[in-house]
Order: C-alpha cells, then sequence, then structure tokens
C-alpha cells in the first residue's frame, strides 16, 4: 500500500462565549491541538477575556495515511490558565478527519462540549489537571477554526521504485556549444 502524506496546517481564530473559570474576573483562556494522542501546539494565553482573538496561531499537523481513509479525530482543548494552582478545563471539540482533510473555504465553529467521563467523574489531561462534573455542567461557548490541507504526492518506497541510469556528457570549454 502507498502511504501518503497529508500535512494540516491548523489556524485557531476566536473563541465567543466561554465559561467564566475564575471567581473573580474572567477567564485567561488557551488552546491546545492535539492528533492522534499528541500536541502539536498550543495557542498563546488571553488574559481576562471571554471571548479570546488569536493572530497568526497556525500550527502544522502531519498526518500519515498509509492508502485507507481511517484518519484519526482532532482535538482541540480550552484551558483558563492558572498561575497559582493547576488550570481548569473549559471544554473540547472534536473534529473528524474528513473536515480537515477537505476542509471548508471558511472558518469553521466548534461547539466546546464536556469530555466522557471515566467511573469517578474526573478525568485527567496530559499535563494532570483534573476535569469535575461540576466544572462540565459550566462548559459553553464555541471555538472558530480554519483549515488547510497540503497533500504531498504518494511515491512507492524506493525498493519498489524501478532503476534509472543517468549518464552525463563529458565538459567542454568551448562556449559556443
Amino acid at each position: 500500500t502507498l502511504q501518503s502524506y497529508v500535512s494540516v496546517e491548523v489556524h485557531i481564530l476566536r473563541a465567543r462565549g466561554l465559561m467564566q473559570a475564575n471567581q473573580v474576573g474572567n477567564s485567561d483562556p488557551y488552546v491546545v491541538v492535539k492528533w492522534n494522542n499528541i500536541i502539536y501546539g498550543q495557542t498563546s494565553v488571553k488574559i481576562n477575556t471571554l471571548n479570546p482573538v488569536w493572530k497568526a496561531e497556525k500550527f502544522i499537523v502531519p498526518i500519515y495515511t498509509h492508502g485507507g481513509f481511517n484518519v484519526e479525530e482532532m482535538v482541540f482543548e480550552v484551558w483558563d490558565k492558572d498561575y497559582f494552582k493547576e488550570g481548569e478545563f473549559m471544554g473540547e471539540a472534536r473534529v473528524t478527519g474528513d473536515v480537515f482533510m477537505h476542509p471548508a473555504s471558511g472558518a469553521v465553529d466548534l461547539t466546546l462540549l464536556p469530555r466522557s467521563y471515566s467511573s469517578n467523574h474526573q478525568n485527567n489531561d496530559t499535563t494532570g489537571n483534573t476535569t469535575t462534573t461540576a466544572t462540565a455542567s459550566k462548559i459553553q461557548g464555541t471555538l472558530s477554526v480554519r483549515f488547510v490541507s497540503y497533500i504531498l504526492p504518494q511515491h512507492p518506497p524506493c525498493e519498489q521504485q524501478s532503476s534509472r541510469e543517468y549518464k552525463l556528457s563529458e565538459p567542454t570549454l568551448d562556449p559556443i556549444n
């Protein structure tokens, strides 16, 4: 099976109507981009806002397929940055492969949702932060992203390519030829 290489450029544009994670003031949100359980980027933290706007924040996610169309979902996690304790999960959006492999020409608005919970109603993220049932009930808002997909041509592995022989002509010092 031929392997194809797709590179997806993910632009994080803005979020709207986020939950208020802090008891005093607004949230300090940032977005984590994940694909295939690997973190590919994190936006800057926007201070004291429930409607953050990110400018020129994009991440490249390399996607390898092996002749099939089963591509994992891309996950966008929104977090509140807390400087003196662990951050608070503010919601996530999941995008299926058909959306980012064949992107629309403009922005895509994604609804933020709570995660699915384990039996103890607590879920740890990759940094050890937790989400509780109480937090899940407050999750709200949307995240706007844009995808640009680049597909590189498929080539068989080197051992499957036919060998080629190249002949170089002898160099001459004749300026006319």
